[in-house]
């Protein structure tokens, strides 16, 4: 996960990879910092971080998944 943060980064830096994609990245982070979630930690201690982590790993997946393929071969992924 550590390579695939790191390479996210490196695309949203691109002016090249699509707004759309970036989008989704910048949303899920708002999500993750935000302090309202889908499941509040006050109902069930440890579980409001753990819908956090599943979204934005699933931004990260949809993102890395979808960017140009010319954009992946020359960041050497």
């Amino acid at each position: 996960m550590g390579r695939d943060l790191l390479l996210t980064y490196r695309l949203m830096r691109d002016p090249r990879t699509p707004f759309y994609l970036k989008l989704v990245v910048i949303l899920a982070l708002v999500y993750f910092i935000v302090p309202f979630d889908l499941f509040p930690d006050f109902f069930i201690p440890g579980v409001g971080y753990v819908d956090d982590l599943i979204l934005l790993s699933w931004a990260v997946r949809f993102f890395l998944n979808r960017v140009p393929a010319t954009l992946w071969r020359e960041y050497g992924a």
